[in-house]
């Protein structure tokens, strides 16, 4: 790959999708976690860096938008309801609050979508990744090794060993891609720590967050300095 040249100017902006219509666990978006939203410790991770200009939330809740706004995070459209569905797709939310801001005058280099049921993204993560799709990579993702085990099959009546295939999870800490210009390649991101890779869908989800920060696994990013 033939990497864009990374300028000092280049601009991203974070995008949380936070939909009110969660089924699994009901206005998890806004559930605490450690006393604070849960859309908080996103919304928080994304001040922090310091490759990201705006933080925006993409919501079609107003309540959502509310404590979004209480927490630092920009609204400045409601994302319409045939976007905020269960089969709403993420680049098509994507391409929405990026034609909502370029009415706005605002056309940043790269978008960076951050998923609000991740909320324990380590420090200086999110500014490498967006300096990944700064220097050329046309998207960039963090995944996971998941240990499936050996492979085996079946053939004339034989069992039939395999070789052992690396299998990966995609994670929802960040989805990056190009917009000012045309990128190019995958970047995968490889996370290690099973604590980073904590997604909340479930109530159960949520207490093991519970249980992590009570074990001091993690900590409040506005706390870090």
């Amino acid at each position: 790959m033939h990497a864009h040249p990374l300028r000092k100017d280049m601009r991203a902006v974070a995008i949380i999708p936070a939909r009110g219509g969660s089924k699994g666990l009901p206005h998890k978006n806004v559930r605490l976690l450690g006393g604070r939203p849960l859309i908080a410790w996103t919304i928080a991770a994304a001040l922090r860096s310091r490759r990201i200009s705006r933080v925006i939330v993409s919501t079609d809740d107003p309540d959502i938008a509310a404590v979004a706004r209480e927490w630092g995070a920009e609204t400045p459209f409601l994302r319409p309801a045939e976007l905020s569905g269960d089969t709403a797709r993420l680049g098509a939310v994507t391409r929405h609050a990026l034609a909502e801001l370029a009415r706005q005058g605002e056309h940043p280099d790269v978008a960076a979508t951050l998923y609000p049921t991740h909320p324990f993204r380590p420090k200086g993560l999110v500014d490498r990744l967006v300096e990944r799709n700064m220097a050329g990579y046309a998207v960039v993702v963090p995944v996971r090794r998941i240990n499936c085990g050996p492979c085996a099959h079946v053939a004339a009546g034989r069992f039939l060993p395999a070789a052992e295939q690396p299998v990966y999870r995609q994670y929802g800490l960040y989805d990056g891609t190009c917009v000012s210009f045309e990128g190019r390649g995958v970047w995968y991101e490889i996370l290690d720590d099973p604590v980073h890779c904590t997604d909340i869908d479930t109530a159960d989800d949520l207490r093991l967050a519970e249980a992590i920060l009570d074990a001091g696994l993690f900590a409040w990013p506005g706390d870090e300095p």
